[in-house]
Parts: C-alpha cells; structure tokens; sequence
C-alpha cells in the first residue's frame, strides 16, 4: 500500500468531517465516492469501502454507482444477505421491466444457490413472472421448486400459465401430461386429472400415448361417457 494513497484517505475523510456542515449533498457524496473507491479499489479496506458507499445511499438511495460498488464488494465477501439487499434496493430504482427482471432473477438464483433459501427464492420468481409471464427460465426454476416442497397447486396453476406461451404441439402435450400427473398422483384429483388429459387428448388426436391414459383414467375416474364423446368428435 502506498503512503501517499493512505493519505489521501486521510485528507478526503477529514474534508468529509469538516464538510458535513457547510458542503451539500452532491458535494459530499462525491467524497464518500472517492473514498470507497480509494478504499476498495487500491487500499483494499473492504469495510472501509463499505461504509463509505453506504453513505452515499443514506444521500442517494438509487446511486447506481454505490450499488454496483456494494454488489461487488458483497460478492468478493460472500456477504449474500446484505448482496441480495442492495441489489433489491437496484431493482426498485430501476424504470423498465426487462431491466427489473434482469436483476430479480440475479437475487432469486443468489437466494438458490448462495443461501440456500427456496423459499425467498420462489418469491422471487413469482415476482419475475408477474412482471414477464413469458419467462421461460423463470418458470422452470420455480417448477424445480415446486416439485421440491410439494407445493402442487401452484405447480398446477404455473404449469397451465406456461401453455400459453407453448406453441409447440408436443410440448403441449407434455405439460398437460404433467398437469394431469399432479392432478391424479399428488392432489388424488381424478376428475381434473381427466379433464387435463382430454386437452392434451384435442392437441393431437393421434396421440397413442394420451389416449391410453385416457382410458385408463376413465376407468378409474367413471368417465368413458366423456370419452365416448372425445371419439366420436374425431370421427366426425
């Protein structure tokens, strides 16, 4: 470390003190700037750096600057709790949506992979599908979850979200398999069961695979009058 850099530090947080008075907030947040990033970047004084970019959100609580300087800071400490904060407080300030996601789905992974809190991660994925339901990534993270805590309702509900924006046939299909799955397997839910599998059943009549099931779900569930109909409409 250089003398001359550790001065510097010196000089800058006595002008910080002498300042807080008579300088205004402009003023005194570029000081604070200077000295995180004198701090963090060449005296690697992570606390230091820390506190001083925390002064500058107590004068700009949206500084992108500060909140890119903590993330990173966080990040190098393994500090994830207080990392998913500020990139929270980054996702507020932001304007657009996309930008929003962008950020959200960083916090939902750090929840994951980082924290190992699927809870605070799941939240967090809902919130990205509320902004973009069309969130491929997004919804497949949260069925992983799901499936995990046996969360089979809302399984159920994104599940049939996420065909909407499938226009792939077989891809359909599989997801409305996977929805009846749940349905018979998991909610002990028959008739839904059936019902879902006659929407995968009108994807593609022939489908050998979901007829099968059909039957064997009428069957069980007392629906061969609602399968006798589906046949009939395709030999119509």
């Amino acid at each position: 470390v250089c003398s001359s850099d550790l001065e510097l530090s010196d000089t800058l947080s006595r002008l910080i003190d002498l300042g807080t008075m008579v300088l205004g907030d402009d003023e005194l947040k570029e000081l604070y700037s200077q000295l995180g990033e004198l701090e963090g970047s060449t005296l690697m004084r992570t606390d230091r750096a820390i506190a001083a970019w925390r002064k500058v959100l107590e004068l700009d609580p949206a500084d992108f600057r500060a909140l890119a300087a903590l993330e990173t800071l966080y990040t190098q400490e393994g500090r994830w709790e207080e990392c998913v904060e500020v990139l929270e407080r980054r996702a507020s300030a932001l304007a657009s949506p996309e930008d929003q996601v962008d950020v959200l789905m960083q916090i939902a992974n750090i929840w994951a992979e980082k924290i190992g809190d699927g809870s605070a991660a799941a939240e967090v994925y809902e919130r990205v599908l509320a902004l973009d339901p069309s969130n491929l990534t997004a919804s497949i993270e949260l069925e992983t979850l799901y499936r995990q805590r046996s969360n089979w309702m809302k399984l159920v509900e994104l599940l049939l979200a996420r065909i909407e924006f499938v226009s792939d046939v077989h891809e359909r299909i599989k997801l409305f398999c996977s929805i009846s799955e749940v349905y018979e397997q998991q909610l002990n839910d028959r008739d839904s069961a059936f019902v879902t599998l006659q929407a995968a059943f009108r994807e593609d009549y022939s489908n050998d695979q979901v007829a099968g099931e059909l039957e064997r779900l009428a069957t069980v569930a007392g629906k061969w009058n609602d399968l006798i109909s589906d046949y009939t409409q395709v030999v119509q």
